[in-house]
């Protein structure tokens, strides 16, 4: 039971350190693709906490059950933060694309509605 602990102990330090390193990105680096990865990084390590956490429920327990439960909020509500920080960020990307896309669009649609008329000459007249 402690080598499970131990290890979504360190899913926390993980979580945290990442939340901390993403906050300190410059913001030439952050972008969309940036934003996705971290995600999926995120992801990847609240999954591997949650595997953890149902093991952990299906064998007897020797940790105090008010020491896990604060493990467990911990992870969660720092999970849950930075979560939302890159959905939000990411968001904000998409929402930057979709107005250029608009953009684009209403310029393609003025021009579909500009007429081109024919060009005609003029000849020059001349008074003799």
């Amino acid at each position: 039971m402690q080598a499970l602990f131990k290890v979504q102990q360190d899913v926390e330090v993980r979580i945290r350190n990442a939340k901390m390193n993403y906050s300190k990105s410059p913001k030439d680096r952050i972008n969309q693709q940036y934003i996705e990865a971290r995600l999926g990084i995120l992801e990847a390590l609240w999954s591997k906490f949650l595997t953890t956490h149902d093991i952990k429920g299906t064998k007897k327990d020797d940790l105090k059950d008010i020491e896990y439960d604060n493990l467990y909020d911990n992870v969660k509500e720092c999970y849950v933060e930075y979560k939302c920080k890159l959905t939000t960020d990411l968001a904000k990307y998409n929402v930057e694309k979709n107005d250029q896309n608009s953009s684009k669009n209403n310029e393609a649609e003025l021009k579909g509605l500009l007429v081109q008329l024919p060009k005609i000459t003029i000849f020059p007249f001349s008074v003799k």
